[in-house]
């Protein structure tokens, strides 16, 4: 086998490598993308889930199940409250899993590791501060009256 040969191989070769790495890059990208997207869904499905608690405030539990959440997410009850037209000691946050979800006090959670949880909702009218009072529960289950 001549030179000329002998370089065209590895010149083949290099461009194997990077082609390689490209499809790689993409195929990193595109599951990146996915689980934004599952993000982003999941909480689009958090706040349609409060709204639809808010909508029957009669103590039924309404649950959205598998919803996901990233590290560091954190969710505050004034912007769940504002959200869902409610003041924000109208709304208290409750969680089960300490290892999973930070809770301070009843307004704010932030999650500590990555997690996929049940929330529950449950709204009541008999508050007396409160036109309609709710509950949003990360993983731990609430009980209809």
């Amino acid at each position: 086998m001549n030179s000329r040969g002998q370089h065209f191989a590895v010149f083949r070769l290099l461009i194997g490598a990077i082609l390689g790495v490209a499809i790689l890059v993409i195929i990193i990208g595109i599951i990146g993308f996915i689980q934004n997207w599952e993000y982003y869904v999941s909480d689009n499905i958090l706040y349609e889930g409060l709204d639809n608690a808010v909508q029957t405030p009669n103590g039924d539990v309404v649950v959205r199940k598998n919803l996901k959440f990233p590290k560091g997410n954190s969710y505050a009850a004034g912007s769940l409250a504002a959200n869902a037209g409610l003041e924000p000691e109208c709304l208290e946050i409750q969680a089960t899993d300490a290892s999973v979800f930070a809770l301070e006090g009843n307004n704010f959670i932030k999650m500590q590791n990555n997690a996929v949880a049940h929330v529950y909702y449950q709204c009541f009218m008999d508050r007396p501060e409160c036109d309609i009072y709710c509950i949003v529960s990360f993983g731990k289950a609430l009980e209809a009256p």
